[in-house]
Order: C-alpha cells, then structure tokens, then sequence
C-alpha cells in the first residue's frame, strides 16, 4: 500500500499519514531533502589593484530571503571589511557590470536556493561615501615637505661643464683652459650636481639620484686629480692604460643608464646615449687623437641635448610653456621616475586581498570582467531573477 505524504504545513513541517489516522501517533517533523537547512551569501572582495581571483572570502550566514545592497554593506563591516575609504560594488552577472550596494541593489534567493556568490570590488575614495575629507594632521605635514623638482639644476650644471671640456677636446679653444673647466667642473658641474642627487632620494627618485650623484661625482674626482696632477702634488706622467680602462668603465655605467630610459622618455634615451658613445671615443681617444675629436664633437651634440631637457623640465613644472619630452608609449607609471623605492608592499598576511591604505598611483585595469557563478538580481517592477545556487 502506497503512502502519499501531506503538503507541508505553515511552518513548513511534513506529517506522515498515521498522525492523522492515529490520534495517539506522536507526529515527527520532516524536512525536505531540497529544502535549504539556512541560506548564506559567499562574497569574494578584492580592491582595483588586486587580481579578483586573490580575493578574500567572506560568509554571511542565516541571511534574510531578500536583501539590499545597504544589507551586504552591514555584513561585509560587521565582518571587518573597511568601508569607510572604500566603495563597494557587486558584479552584476544580468548586465555584465559593478552596481553600488545601496537601497536600489536588492537580491533574492531562489526557490531551494541556499547560496549566492557575489564578487565585491572595492574601490578606494578620497573619503568616507566619496566626499573628500578634511586632511589628516599627518597629510597636513606630508604635504608640506613636498619637494620640487631639482632635475633642471643638475641637467644644467652637467650640460655647461661638458661643453665647457667639449669645446678643448675638439679645439675649438686653446687646451689652456682646462684649468678653467677645472675649477668649474669641482662645483657646478660635480658638487652641484652631488647634492641634487641625494636630494632626489627624498623625492623618491631612484634613477635621478644615482645618475645626478654619480656624475657629480665623476667631475669632482676629474677635476681635483687634474688640479693636484697641475700642482704637482700627484705624478703627472699620463697613464693611458689606466685612463683608457677609467673612460670605458664609465661608457659602461652610461649604457646601463641607457637600458632603463628606455621606459622613461626619448630625450634621456638620447642624453645616456651619447654620453656612453662620447666616452668609449674618450676612451679610444687615448691611443687616437682622432677618437678624443669625434667625442668632443659627440659631446657638444650631448650638451644641446641636455639644456633642452632642462629647459623642458623647468618650463613644463612652471607651466608656463610646455616643452615635449616624448615620453615612452608603453610608459607605465611603476617604471622610470615615477615609483622607484616607493610604499610598502600591499599584500600583507594580515590583509590577502589588498584592503590597504594605496600609494599614490593609478589603478591597474582589471583584466576581465566576467561573472561568477552567480546571478545577481535588481528589483524593479518587473518579477525578481534569481542567483545560482
């Protein structure tokens, strides 16, 4: 004989047949195979500079049947997710976007649903609700110790001292006024450009530091041996070898230079060129008179070529003309100037998915833009769709 069971009841309980026949039968509460013990939303956030599949995971458990985008907001916070300087946004899967999760956000568990996937980006704001807050008083002393830009002084002083040597190595001038390029080269071409270079340490400029610095302090050690040697207080007696091998090692140094302008601009692309050019002909020039010339004439090329970028720089950061550098096309702002020796790392065991206070910089764009598994729903006048369990 078969049994037919009953509809289950308001509560949603199930009673065999012999409750009902049997008055003295205690019934026993069934449950449905298909029907969800508890319904909970699994959220995977992730900020715009971290990849969606390193997102962290979140559980919302024993939700409510329907719930708004303000509902996720409260349990992603109640759940420790900072959204005081962030903006969440839900994947939606129907218009292959991000919606804000505020009151007009609203999702519904299916019939015998239990689960609903949502990706949660999270963007950072200037403030809380993307209204601009008033600055910290640690912003406040950040950004009075903003720094300007010292490239345009040591450019200069570079630029002048090699023309001034330029013009006796291609003898243009009489060779006597190399006690002059002398004299020069110690200050304005060597400690002027020392001092820019450690000041661009502190402007978090790693290719302008060690280029400014090392070449600053190139025409220091130049300078002050040719001023002892002219004293006598060193032996005078050249020493090609030695001269030649000092020349191309810094030929090599320049070319290394060289290698990382390339994802900066062409005008330094063009200035570490011909210096490393200019010195391996120095180098030769040593054993062929001819070679010093063609350097010297390299390096008045080189010297045109660096007042242009200085007067560039000045005048762009003044903005009061503005002078092309050609920067790189595929120029990214991690590269080159811009980030070099900048911030703490981003990812922190503490924090997978990035939810870190950002550096100064552009987000990356995300990759992709596919949906998860489930089925966000927007409720309208229109009946509710419903997520992928």
């Amino acid at each position: 004989m078969a049994m037919f069971m009953h509809p289950p009841d308001a509560f949603g309980n199930i009673h065999a047949p012999d409750a009902f026949s049997n008055p003295n039968f205690q019934s026993v509460p069934l449950k449905p195979q298909n029907m969800p013990s508890s319904r909970a939303v699994i959220v995977r956030y992730f900020t715009t500079i971290t990849p969606k599949e390193e997102g962290s995971l979140i559980h919302w458990r024993d939700c409510p049947e329907m719930f708004t985008g303000i509902d996720l907001r409260n349990a992603l916070t109640s759940k420790g997710v900072p959204l005081s300087d962030h903006l969440p946004q839900a994947y939606n899967d129907r218009f292959k976007g991000y919606e804000n999760l505020d009151q007009d956000a609203m999702y519904r568990f299916g019939p015998g649903q239990s689960t609903i996937q949502l990706d949660v980006r999270l963007t950072p704001l200037a403030g809380p609700l993307g209204v601009a807050s008033e600055p910290a008083p640690e912003t406040k002393k950040e950004k009075g110790l903003a720094l300007a830009n010292g490239g345009p002084i040591a450019l200069y002083a570079f630029c002048f001292t090699t023309l001034l040597l330029m013009c006796v190595e291609t003898g243009i001038v009489e060779s006597e006024t190399t006690m002059n390029v002398m004299a020069y080269a110690m200050f304005h071409g060597g400690f002027v450009q020392l001092l820019i270079g450690f000041y661009e340490l502190f402007r978090n400029n790693l290719f302008g530091a060690t280029a400014f610095s090392s070449y600053g302090a190139f025409w220091m050690g130049w300078g002050l041996y040719h001023i002892l040697a002219e004293a006598e207080v060193l032996d005078p007696t050249p020493h090609p070898d030695g001269k030649s091998g000092y020349l191309a090692i810094w030929g090599i140094f320049t070319f290394m230079m060289f290698i990382q302008t390339l994802f900066i601009n062409r005008a330094l692309q063009a200035i570490f060129f011909l210096l490393s050019l200019c010195f391996f002909l120095l180098s030769g020039g040593v054993y062929e008179p001819d070679l010093t010339k063609a350097g010297g004439w390299v390096g008045i090329v080189l010297a045109v070529v660096v007042f242009y970028t200085a007067t560039a720089e000045l005048y762009n950061d003044l903005g009061s003309m503005s002078l092309p550098l050609f920067p790189v096309a595929q120029h990214n702002n991690d590269y080159g100037n811009s980030k070099a020796g900048r911030g703490k790392p981003l990812l922190q065991a503490s924090d997978p998915a990035g939810v870190v206070s950002l550096r100064a910089r552009q987000p990356k764009l995300e990759g992709s833009t596919q949906g998860t598994a489930a089925t966000l729903v927007q409720i309208s006048s229109t009946p509710p769709q419903t997520g992928i369990a």
